[in-house]
């Protein structure tokens, strides 16, 4: 996946697993915009956060996908992503 390009969501998209964790476009290398755009795999999103949702997901300050499946919330932030954003 080294060369893998996202093209249909913007870097600062909120995307949100079948298993209510928070991922960063291209921050992470386990999964892709196929995946998430297929339906049976059951991720929501949020085209547009607020700058600093990011930072503020959590069990306590879940953040509810927009798009996508929209049953999703995201209660925590993917490791991997989080790593990427933090160097």
């Amino acid at each position: 996946m080294g060369g893998y390009r996202w093209v249909r969501f913007g870097p600062d998209t909120l995307l949100i697993s079948s298993r209510n964790i928070a991922h960063v476009p291209g921050a992470c290398t386990h999964m892709t915009e196929e995946q998430v755009l297929d339906p049976e795999n059951g991720w929501g999103w949020i085209p547009d956060p607020h700058p600093a949702l990011w930072d503020r997901v959590s069990a306590e300050h879940p953040a509810q996908a927009t798009e996508g499946d929209t049953s999703r919330v995201a209660k925590a932030r993917c490791e991997s992503c989080a790593a990427t954003l933090a160097s």
